[in-house]
């Protein structure tokens, strides 16, 4: 991981990325290093480990963190997350910018964090800053209230040789964390924190400073394009908060692919070297896999639509009427009730879509087709069957749902062959011939729903009755 704290700040308000970093010598921190020079490398490194008994298991997650301290009237942090197992976010997720004031409280809400799957499950997880707010409150057994926490000094513990204040954290729940902060700086040398995931099974995540380094001008001088750069781009991505998808639209991928070149040249020689190979090589096969799906499309759409064998969860085959001289609404996508996990393949907004094309009178069909290699297996067809069933009650599904263990996938081309998941979106004309062929999630606005898949449809509706 990484993080990075100057001021005054040319970066904007916040970034992320992804990167491993190159083992740092260890030096020792003195008590006045923090305010030494004009900047400080901070390493850490941790891990997340299941709770059995009230005792860890072996680690399900391991992660480190490289921070940058830059000193001024005030500092900010800029940091980038490395993880190992059990899930991680996309590169543009892992880089952040945290501004403290004078009391090393940090301002806004952006920080470090891991994302973590239990059980088909992502959980985000905050990670302490390496600044711990209001040092002086640190005190032989001082205790406060913070919001909804208390602190409380307990005693004192040399942690990876340093001096440290021992605080344990609690809130209503009781005591969830304990903190060692170095007894004469803010410096945060190690932190244990209790997660609840999933039904309530019990983690611990540990953090520890692993070592710490001066940084002088010269050698800040060189570390500043990158993250410049970095920042940039991660402005001009425009995720939102906690994306968990690791896809780039086009138009990402382009601001993505010059920025991969600038980053090649800035990082020669610097921590960032491995982060800027990282996105070069990614935004290198999204791209590729961008431009096959783009084949496919190409291939599919203006050509009459392969048949249409459609069969319903009841093992029923579905009636051909439903189909035959209307515009049809394809949905390839797994409908799995377990995980239930967002966003649900944006069965929502399309159900939405379904009841306002009805309402509007739109001669329009919708179907979902379950996408699930089980059902081809006659010993796991029932549990694909109670997955699919457990999603269409969960999200009340208003269109019809069809199955297929990829038979039907495959005849439209399936673009997980190329590495891309699904959704697929298929649109067929009222003759049968396909208008409209997306690989993935459309971009949306809680607002618009799924816009992109109406206009297709609103135009193809004009067009059949002579508008």
């Amino acid at each position: 991981m990484a993080c990075l704290i100057r001021h005054p700040s040319p970066y904007p308000p916040e970034t992320r990325l992804l990167t491993t970093f190159p083992t740092l010598l260890l030096v020792s921190l003195m008590a006045s290093a923090l305010d030494d020079g004009p900047a400080t490398e901070l390493k850490y490194s941790g891990s997340v480990a299941q709770l059995d008994r009230g005792t860890p298991k072996e680690p399900s997650k391991r992660f480190e963190a490289y921070c940058l301290l830059i000193n001024g009237d005030s500092r900010d942090l800029a940091f980038f997350v490395s993880e190992q197992g059990s899930g991680a976010w996309a590169w543009p997720e892992r880089f952040g910018r945290v501004r403290f004031d004078a009391d090393q409280a940090a301002v806004g809400k952006s920080g470090m964090k891991l994302l973590y799957t239990h059980d088909g499950t992502k959980y985000p997880h905050v990670l302490r800053l390496p600044l711990f707010p209001k040092a002086d409150r640190l005190k032989e057994g001082a205790s406060w209230v913070d919001g909804k926490r208390r602190f409380e000094i307990t005693r004192t513990r040399k942690v990876a040789g340093r001096d440290c204040w021992q605080i344990e954290v609690s809130n209503n729940f009781g005591r969830n964390e304990t903190l060692w902060v170095e007894r004469n700086t803010p410096l945060v040398v190690k932190s244990e924190r209790r997660l609840f995931m999933g039904r309530g099974d019990q983690f611990v995540l540990t953090m520890e400073l692993e070592s710490a380094k001066t940084v002088d001008n010269a050698q800040l001088t060189k570390l500043k394009p990158p993250v410049q750069t970095l920042l940039k781009l991660h402005s001009a991505l425009n995720r939102a908060e906690n994306e968990t998808k690791p896809e780039l639209n086009a138009a990402q991928l382009k601001t993505a692919k010059a920025a991969a070149v600038v980053l090649a040249e800035q990082s020669s020689k610097t921590a960032f070297q491995p982060l800027a190979t990282a996105i070069g090589r990614d935004v290198a096969l999204q791209l590729e896999r961008l431009g096959g799906i783009a084949a496919l499309a190409k291939k599919f759409v203006g050509q009459k639509s392969p048949a249409l064998t459609l069969t319903g969860l009841d093992g029923k085959a579905m009636s051909t009427k439903e189909t035959t001289g209307r515009i049809v609404v394809l949905h390839f996508w797994d409908y799995r009730g377990d995980p239930l996990t967002e966003p649900y393949g944006q069965v929502g907004y399309l159900d939405f879509f379904n009841l306002q094309s009805s309402r509007r009178k739109f001669d329009v069909k919708v179907v979902g087709v379950a996408v699930d290699p089980r059902l081809g297996d006659r010993t796991q067809k029932s549990a694909a069957l109670r997955s699919i069933r457990k999603l269409q009650t969960f999200m009340n599904i208003s269109y019809p749902i069809a199955i297929d263990d990829g038979a039907l996938l495959r005849k439209f081309g399936d673009p997980q062959r190329l590495g891309a998941k699904l959704p697929l979106w298929v649109v067929l004309d009222s003759t049968g011939k396909i208008v409209h062929y997306k690989s993935g999630f459309y971009d949306i606005k809680p607002d618009e729903g799924l816009r992109e898949l109406e206009a297709v449809v609103v135009g193809l509706v004009r067009k059949q009755r002579g508008k």
